[in-house]
């Protein structure tokens, strides 16, 4: 079966497009709660969601968040990071799911939804055409805030910076004049943070 709303990497397209509203959301976070809870045993699931720099991505973090709400659970704002930091936090802190809001070298109008898994690890096309089955099917999703929901936040930029750590043991950087431009993108936080932390003076 040939998935409907995930492509080669998640589900991306305009961020003012029927994707992203908070109708679609509602459908696609009702659809991933009872993925996991039929797959994963997960009754209340552990999600960290990580997001870009993209404007219209605080809006998804919104509606997601929603979405999310209205089963048992817990969603954790790791706020502005890489999207290996999402991958990263999933396995640090064993949540079921993570989520990265981003599209990646798309247009500044598009954003994107990617899935990790609890292991940190891209969802398999099959586990995609699953959620979008249950996302279809006929069951009703509450319009209410489950009280046995909650939202909390953390910087999830700490996890994926004790990772570079280990990555850049012999790394020596004192000395050097580097000039580092991010592009706006979702590194803007934590590459000026290893590079200085190396010695390098930005």
């Amino acid at each position: 079966m040939k998935t409907r709303y995930f492509g080669t990497d998640g589900i991306r397209g305009p961020a003012d497009g029927p994707l992203f509203t908070l109708e679609f959301i509602t459908q696609l976070t009702g659809g991933i709660s009872r993925f996991l809870r039929s797959s994963r045993g997960a009754e209340s699931p552990r999600i960290v969601i990580g997001r870009d720099t993209r404007e219209s991505g605080l809006q998804i973090l919104a509606h997601l968040i929603e979405g999310f709400g209205r089963h048992p659970g817990e969603c954790i704002d790791l706020g502005i990071v890489p999207t290996p930091a999402v991958a990263s936090v999933v396995l640090s802190s064993e949540a079921d799911l993570g989520i990265s809001i981003t599209a990646s070298h798309n247009p500044a109008e598009d954003n994107g939804i990617k899935l990790f898994s609890a292991e940190g690890t891209k969802f398999a096309v099959t586990e995609e055409e699953a959620i979008e089955a249950l996302m279809l099917s006929s069951s009703a999703i509450s319009v209410e805030r489950n009280p046995r929901h909650i939202v909390t936040s953390r910087s999830g930029l700490k996890t994926y910076l004790k990772g570079s750590e280990i990555l850049s043991t012999h790394l020596d950087l004192n000395g050097l004049k580097i000039v580092c431009d991010t592009a706006n993108g979702a590194t803007v936080h934590s590459t000026p943070a290893v590079l200085s932390e190396k010695g390098a003076q930005l």
